[in-house]
């Protein structure tokens, strides 16, 4: 038994010596246990592990991304036009924007059954066309305006008026509180469009310098409640109102 022993020692002692004074064999052992130790790894390593180094694939937080808002380019103006229609409400700035009529008629492509407008001003021949071409195509079209667009020389009322639209001009008399001041009539003063499912609103009026040359707003507004009390006030204020049949001055 002894002798077995003495010998397994002596085997173990020239192996030693033969790998110590022979270094290639001995890289070849460790990359051996290496290559086993590596054949072994789960294959999610490298993509689930830290490696000093390791890049992840630039598309593995793609479907994380928050959705951005719609981002536009209306053919009138480069500017780019971010409309959030999952907002309940959202406003524009003119010293944001060039021209707000850029944003005005994205919203207003939205425009499906029907489209009430309350204007204090109505000079815009852009915002005219648009609504011209709406009536054209089927669109219940209704507009209010101050008494002072039917003599006004900039006005495009008559435009409307030309092509059946029904346009009803705010008179003051007929509003149970009216009170003249002076010599000045009490006027319409709104800047409103309703529609399916927003209401426009803001201090521009629906003129080229009101929605490009001065320091305006608008504000979108899709609240359903809020929809259904401007139409409330809508219809509250054609009472005080008398519908345009001619071209005659008020």
């Amino acid at each position: 038994m002894m002798k077995r022993l003495s010998i397994l020692l002596l085997c173990m002692f020239f192996d030693s010596s033969a790998m110590l004074n022979n270094p290639s064999l001995l890289q070849k052992t460790s990359l051996k246990n290496r290559s086993a130790s590596f054949s072994n790894a789960p294959r999610t390593f490298g993509t689930t592990h830290f490696i000093v180094g390791y890049q992840e694939p630039s598309d593995v937080h793609k479907k994380y991304k928050k959705n951005k808002p719609i981002i536009r380019n209306d053919k009138q103006n480069s500017e780019a036009l971010f409309i959030d229609r999952d907002r309940i409400s959202q406003s524009f700035f003119s010293t944001a924007h060039d021209d707000l009529f850029t944003i005005l008629l994205e919203i207003l492509s939205e425009v499906k059954k029907e489209l009430y407008i309350a204007a204090f001003a109505l000079t815009d021949k852009r915002i005219v066309d648009f609504i011209i071409e709406s009536y054209k195509k089927g669109i219940e079209v209704c507009v209010i305006v101050d008494a002072n667009n039917m003599n006004q020389r900039h006005s495009k009322v008559q435009n409307l008026v030309k092509d059946n639209i029904p346009v009803w001009y705010y008179k003051p008399s007929l509003n149970p509180k009216y009170k003249k001041n002076g010599l000045s009539e009490p006027c319409m003063h709104h800047k409103i469009m309703i529609s399916d499912d927003f209401v426009i609103t803001g201090s521009a009026n629906f003129t080229k310098a009101g929605q490009k040359h001065n320091i305006e707003n608008i504000n979108i507004l899709r609240d359903r409640q809020t929809i259904n009390e401007y139409r409330t006030e809508f219809e509250r204020l054609k009472k005080f109102c008398v519908q345009c049949t001619s071209l005659i001055s008020a």
